[in-house]
């Protein structure tokens, strides 16, 4: 990969996950798991944890290894507007502290679709994580995950701006997260500085600036632990700004699941009154 920067793999607990066990740990500058997912890698680099899991099942670090637990996850996400604004769930709050951490490295994302199955094509139960059920957290009912597709697309502008490229390395038909899909043949060939102006070129800078300007308007509430109940619609439009900013897609019809409140509108209702 000569002198690119290689990417950081970031694992999240779907069954899929499971794919990159097999990986080169050459391939990546680092990999960091997220909660449960440290079980997959041996060789993880940064464990990220939740504040709500169990302590008696934490990972135990080597030299190498860092566990980062709640304040770590907190400090990332007030750097880029608050748990609020982010999505308060792992697969974005791992992604800004490993953008924190590693600004301008390529961040590839498996495992991390937040598509929950209840039954499988053959009709027996599906499982929802790589190691069988637990709860899909993603989906639960929360002011910052209304539309987990709009979230995915703020992390990936905000990354852009930062010079890294996003991706995600997932097979799977539907997916909650709208980065561009990368095969794992093309993970050691990705050059972030021509590819990440690829993505922003894919961005509408206009849409971007007005999501950030309303974010911009609730002031320093949002960064505060106990901030008030704001508005249901302000949050539906800055949602809806950051989800249609990517011009070439998504397509909102492919978003319609659970979770996925902003793929129920046109890009026309931007006009919407609140």
């Amino acid at each position: 990969m000569n002198d690119r920067k290689r990417p950081v793999l970031i694992l999240g607990s779907a069954p899929d996950v499971v794919r990159a066990k097999s990986w080169p740990r050459e391939w990546f500058e680092a990999i960091m798991t997220l909660n449960t997912a440290f079980r997959v890698r041996p060789d993880w680099t940064h464990a990220a944890i939740a504040s709500d899991f169990p302590v008696p099942d934490w990972p135990l670090p080597n030299r190498q290894q860092q566990v980062l637990t709640a304040a770590a996850l907190q400090e990332a996400q007030l750097v880029f507007g608050g748990f609020q604004l982010c999505g308060e769930t792992m697969a974005f709050t791992g992604g800004y502290l490993a953008l924190t951490l590693f600004p301008g490295h390529p961040l590839l994302f498996l495992g991390c679709d937040m598509v929950y199955d209840s039954v499988s094509a053959n009709g027996a139960p599906e499982a929802t994580h790589f190691y069988g059920s637990g709860q899909a957290d993603p989906l639960r009912p929360h002011l910052s995950l209304q539309s987990l597709p709009a979230k995915s697309a703020r992390l990936m502008c905000k990354a852009n701006a930062l010079g890294s490229p996003v991706f995600n390395l997932s097979e799977k038909d539907r997916s909650n997260l709208v980065y561009p899909r990368l095969s794992e043949a093309e993970i050691t060939q990705i050059d972030p500085q021509s590819t990440v102006l690829h993505q922003s070129m894919l961005a509408h800078s206009g849409l971007i600036a007005e999501a950030e300007a309303l974010e911009a308007s609730f002031g320093r509430v949002l960064r505060q632990i106990n901030w008030p109940r704001m508005s249901f619609k302000k949050f539906m439009q800055i949602d809806l700004l950051w989800f249609c900013a990517l011009k070439e897609g998504p397509d909102p019809a492919a978003y319609d699941v659970p979770g996925a409140t902003v793929g129920r509108f046109e890009r026309d209702t931007l006009q919407m009154q609140l």
